[in-house]
């Protein structure tokens, strides 16, 4: 397996393969903003600092995506293909995000287990409890040298 970052153009030519591949590997847990924020994102906003466009793929197949905007403070996404989980692929991801980004943040209903775990392992501290999108229960979470300040 290839881990890699996509630049701006990549993840332009591959949008709504990326978009197709968070609807099917997703579990349902992206909202429809956050597929029509995929949609429409900008060159602008994903070359900000704190942002980025993290792939693992697998003999030219696309096995887990990370994306972070403004250190997942605008938006952050992660998916593994069904067929790769329990590999660790999402734990190095988020690893990876840390170190290449410094800190990151990112919202995790409280009935995702699979990404809070993930989180948890990478350290990522629980520090504010609200209603999401979707009306659950939803934790911001951070890691690395993040503060509470950044995103409250």
């Amino acid at each position: 397996m290839q881990s890699r970052n996509l630049s701006y153009s990549q993840f332009d030519k591959g949008r709504e393969k990326l978009v197709k591949f968070f609807r099917q590997h997703g579990d349902k847990r992206i909202t429809k903003e956050g597929i029509q924020w995929i949609r429409r994102v900008t060159k602008e906003q994903l070359e900000k600092p704190g942002s980025l466009i993290h792939c693992v793929v697998n003999e030219k197949m696309i096995v887990g995506v990370l994306i972070i905007s403004n250190y997942g403070i605008d938006e952050s996404f992660m998916a593994v293909h069904e067929k790769y989980r329990n590999q660790d692929i999402a734990r190095k991801m988020v690893e990876y995000s840390i170190k290449e980004l410094g800190k990151v943040y990112g919202r995790v209903a409280l009935d995702n287990i699979p990404s809070m775990k993930v989180c948890f392992h990478n350290g990522l501290v629980a520090f504010h409890l609200f209603d999401g999108p979707t009306g659950k229960p939803t934790f911001w979470l951070g890691g690395g040298n993040w503060r509470k300040e950044d995103v409250l």
